[in-house]
């Protein structure tokens, strides 16, 4: 990770992530002004990050961490001080190449802001020291998480059946056969007409 990362252009993440919003709920999305919120709603606000370590797992999905995780400096938008008299803000998380998507709720988000604590995470990087610092949280939570997937550029569906690990600690998202993501496509992996439905 380099130093650059924290202010990078994000306008290709907000884009795909108003795209997420329109395919799953049919819900649109504005611009937030610069060092904002990302994306305005009507009902909710949301936050947008991109986890590029996954360019590195040989999974390459959201899914595979350790931990979950925000940067300290996103923190403000769930601080306790603020409740109620501000609009909710989802987290959403893209993985690096894009394809793949996690939203974390409003309450949710609160709530782990009030019970963990930041972290030293890349210290000697050469990052400004509170840039090394994020908030994480356990992969227990993993079932509380949505879990958005697309291939080939086509519809965005969330997934529909949570299966937690035998050992307790996080679980994995599955598409349904009765998912709309497994109706865009027949075994040979074809496109078939009736792909998009709610």
């Amino acid at each position: 990770m380099k130093q650059r990362h924290a202010s990078y252009d994000d306008s290709n993440d907000r884009t795909i992530v108003q795209d997420i919003m329109y395919d799953v709920y049919g819900l649109e999305f504005s611009d937030g002004r610069k060092y904002k919120v990302d994306l305005l709603g009507k009902d909710f606000n949301i936050e947008v990050g991109r986890m590029d370590w996954t360019k590195h797992n040989p999974e390459g999905t959201l899914m595979a961490c350790k931990q979950f995780r925000v940067e300290k400096r996103k923190m403000h938008f769930w601080e306790l001080p603020q409740l109620g008299v501000r609009k909710p803000v989802n987290y959403i998380q893209l993985n690096h190449d894009m394809t793949e998507a996690i939203m974390w709720e409003d309450s949710d988000m609160v709530r782990y802001c009030a019970t963990y604590e930041p972290i030293n995470l890349f210290g000697g990087n050469g990052w400004d020291k509170d840039k090394n610092y994020f908030l994480p949280w356990p992969k227990k939570e993993a079932s509380n998480l949505k879990y958005f997937k697309q291939y080939y550029d086509e519809q965005w569906c969330v997934a529909d059946k949570f299966q937690p690990f035998k050992n307790g600690n996080g679980g994995k998202w599955l598409f349904t056969e009765q998912n709309a993501y497994n109706k865009q496509w027949d075994v040979n992996g074809n496109k078939v007409s009736e792909q998009y439905v709610s």
